[in-house]
């Protein structure tokens, strides 16, 4: 039944996966309009290939750029923006903002992950999953989904859903307006919504042929020439409500019928960053028995 769904991919995904390294944090997942890492120009053909490296530079002109930290979490650069790596570990990942705007939208995140990023002398801690605006020109942390901690020389403040902070003063948690969204956010939205179509495609192939299967992690998807996540157990909600299903759950997506083929429907319920169906600790994947549900790493998406 999956298969038939998506018959293509079963052929292109069984072969070796063209265009793309293993993904890492700092891998560049999406390019549009002029983008460019230490002053070198990318574009469509360093999707997947292109990494930042620590203190490196990746800066936007007229366009945007979608880079991945760790498995879940994507980070997307605003125009005229740029953006430094500090520390692209798996379990220690920082980046600062130093211009422009950025928006974080973290589907899954694990209790070992440590994302922090830095703008305008302070520290912000992304300590749940969610959605976060960081704006280095109107120097603010905004936290639309989540939690998060943000900390200067001086002082510290924790924002929950719908509060921001100034950062050009003392740090205080005020309420601001959820509704407020530029073109930066809904590009973010349409992507999120690719990305969700792009795991699913994928978590249906590995239903029929599982190898190549390693876990949670990000995978890449030559036919939709991305890198996507797809969950170890379970279906995960990103801010936005485009939902990304296990292998085993991707048989309980809301699919819809839009000119070529079928894409997954937004999460009619108002939208969550949360799991649910989540099998009991230790069980296993009815499909991949004996596969974990945790991430074991980065080893999804090898060529």
């Amino acid at each position: 039944m999956i298969s038939i769904r998506f018959p293509i991919f079963l052929g292109i995904l069984a072969t070796a996966a063209w265009g793309a390294n293993p993904a890492v944090p700092g891998t560049v997942n999406y390019v549009e309009g002029q983008a460019a890492i230490n002053g070198e120009s990318i574009d469509a053909r360093s999707i997947g290939n292109a990494v930042v490296y620590p203190n490196q530079l990746l800066q936007t002109q007229h366009g945007r750029v979608e880079m991945l930290l760790t498995p879940g979490v994507f980070l997307r650069l605003g125009g005229n923006s740029s953006l430094r790596m500090i520390s692209p570990g798996l379990i220690d990942t920082q980046v600062e903002l130093t211009h422009g705007k950025a928006l974080l939208e973290a589907t899954d995140l694990k209790k070992e992950n440590h994302i922090r990023v830095s703008v305008a002398g302070t520290v912000t801690t992304i300590e749940k999953a969610g959605l976060y605006e960081f704006d280095a020109a109107n120097p603010r942390v905004s936290v639309y989904d989540g939690k998060a901690s943000v900390t200067d020389a001086d002082s510290h403040v924790s924002l929950g859903k719908g509060r921001e902070t100034a950062l050009n003063g003392r740090l205080q948690s005020q309420k601001f307006d959820r509704g407020r969204h530029d073109d930066l956010f809904a590009w973010s939205d349409v992507r999120s919504e690719y990305l969700a179509e792009a795991s699913a495609a994928s978590a249906s192939v590995y239903v029929a042929q599982p190898y190549g299967w390693f876990g949670a992690g990000w995978y890449w998807n030559p036919f939709w020439s991305m890198y996507s996540f797809i969950p170890g157990n379970g279906i995960f909600y990103s801010p936005f409500g485009w939902g990304f299903y296990a292998p085993a759950y991707v048989r309980l997506a809301p699919y819809r019928w839009r000119g070529h083929g079928p894409w997954v429907a937004r999460r009619g319920a108002p939208p969550r960053s949360q799991a649910i169906a989540r099998p009991s600790r230790g069980a296993s994947l009815p499909a991949f028995r004996g596969v974990p549900s945790r991430s074991i790493g980065l080893r999804g998406g090898r060529r």
